[in-house]
């Protein structure tokens, strides 16, 4: 994989202060993140229920329902994610290179290059991140500058320049329905009128092979603080998402810096081969006033080979929630301050499977690596690897299993529920470390629920007593040595 470095940010020093990497770990977007070059164009994979075997030991297996294939209909529905998607794996795929954009010049040359398509975990695949340090050059009339010029002219331009739109209250911003081959860049100050309803403020649907991408110095300000009321999505006003993506395939969005979102960040959902490199979400106002809630970086839904690389999320809930799909790469992003990195099935047949999370920072937040269903939950959660994550100064729990999960609720006392397992996780070179104050582990699983785990990492720190219902054997929960190791009981 070819890689490129972008150039830096000086905004916003408190995020880089609390990530000044060191050897072992790769620069992320605030320094300069790595991000890769190249536009893959992979044909559109189909959707098909795939199942985990059974367990050899405990005889359960995963509970799969039928449920409705087609794509949600309403962006402002907030409903629960699920998916049955099956990503068969391609030998080669086809790679359109971008020429470098000047101002003054046409950007709309492209070469196209063939590549392998490796299954390495390190990633040698090709994905299009667009032009994050400056605008393309376009053709005429393709610079919008108000919402209706944009919906009378969109569909006419490749090379589409928003610029410092005021997008009026209880309005969407809609990238919808692009030309293939398209590419969007975000240039100034882009606003958004105060209205309370569910939104989304931005919406970028039903496209195949487009590039989304920020202007040197712009940024998206959603003034989230107007509906920031301690509540989030529990209550209080009602809160519009930030930007809504569904059916979004091949394509990428890279380079976007978003200010004070009032909910969730990046909600996406029925996508195929869709990336996300070097966006930037900053809700530390929200973090540091105590009023920001539910504002989690990136929901992933009913994705299938989808990749979040070289993020940044400053935000207060969970940094990357994954609810449903196969195939994701969680890769080398900085979570500050947020509820970590989550499987998270929801809904009534919510289904994650091969997803790897690997060489993330995740620092000063609440917890840190997690899989949580709740007591009613079905699905199932197969084939996970944590590989080399680095959690740093965590102030509850390090890493949590449970499925008794409770929105609202630190420790749910509920009974935990079999009807989502977990099978098939790798926890490999992760280092923990926990205040005081925080536990390493709280488990919660069903009895034969939660198998075939592997553990090995550090632990360091912890004053709280480990949480551990039905720990499976390979998770050393409630070790009081600081190593870890692949010890652990089945607790009953």
């Amino acid at each position: 994989m070819k890689l490129v470095k972008r150039g830096s940010v000086a905004a916003h020093i408190h995020v880089a202060k609390d990530f000044g990497f060191g050897s072992g770990a790769p620069p992320g977007p605030w320094g300069g993140g790595y991000v890769p070059d190249s536009t893959s164009s992979k044909k559109k994979k189909k959707y098909k229920t795939k199942k985990p075997g059974k367990d050899k030991t405990t005889g359960d297996g995963s509970t799969t329902s039928s449920q409705d294939k087609s794509p949600p209909s309403d962006p402002s529905d907030e409903g629960s994610h699920s998916t049955t998607t099956s990503h068969p794996d391609s030998n080669s795929t086809t790679t359109t290179k971008p020429s470098s954009a000047k101002p003054g010049t046409d950007n709309s040359t492209t070469t196209s290059t063939s590549t392998s398509n490796t299954t390495s975990e390190d990633d040698t695949y090709s994905e299009s991140t667009g032009n994050t340090t400056g605008s393309p050059s376009t053709t005429s009339g393709c610079t919008f500058s108000s919402v209706s010029s944009l919906m009378s002219g969109k569909k006419s331009c490749r090379h589409i320049v928003l610029n410092s739109i005021e997008v009026p209250a209880g309005e969407t911003l809609d990238l919808g329905a692009l030309t293939p081959g398209t590419e969007v860049t975000f240039a100034g100050t882009t606003t958004f009128g105060y209205k309370e309803w569910a939104g989304p403020l931005i919406s970028i649907i039903n496209s195949n092979s487009i590039s989304v991408t920020g202007a040197k110095g712009h940024i998206l300000s959603f003034e989230g603080e107007r509906w920031w009321d301690g509540w989030g999505g529990l209550g209080g006003k009602k809160k519009p998402r930030a930007v809504f993506v569904a059916k979004l395939d091949n394509s990428s969005i890279s380079g976007l810096r978003l200010k004070n979102t009032p909910i969730q960040g990046f909600s996406l959902s029925w996508s195929t081969g869709l990336g996300f490199y070097g966006n930037v979400i900053d809700n530390y106002e929200g973090v540091m006033g105590g009023k920001g809630h539910n504002n989690d970086g990136f929901n992933i839904g009913r994705c299938t080979d989808c990749r979040v690389i070289g993020n940044t999320v400053d935000s207060t809930d969970d940094c990357v929630a994954i609810n449903s799909g196969q195939s994701i790469k969680i890769l080398q992003n900085n979570c500050i301050h947020t509820h970590g990195i989550s499987m998270a099935p929801a809904g009534s047949a919510s289904e994650v499977d091969d997803v790897l999370v690997k060489s993330n920072r995740i620092a000063r937040g609440k917890f840190g690596l997690r899989l949580k269903s709740s007591s009613k939950g079905k699905g199932y959660v197969n084939n996970v690897r944590f590989i080399n994550n680095e959690l740093i100064g965590l102030w509850q729990v390090g890493i949590e299993v449970v499925q008794n999960y409770k929105n609202g609720v630190g420790f749910s006392q509920a009974q935990a529920g079999a009807g989502c397992p977990f099978q098939n996780i790798e926890f490999s070179g992760n280092t923990v470390s926990v205040t005081e104050r925080a536990a390493k582990f709280s488990v919660a699983c069903a009895p034969g629920a939660c198998t075939r785990f592997s553990w090995d990492g550090s632990l360091d720190g912890g004053g709280k007593e480990d949480m551990c219902q039905n720990a499976p054997r390979g998770l050393p929960c409630g070790d009081k040595s600081s190593g870890g190791g692949s010890g652990g009981k089945e607790n009953s």
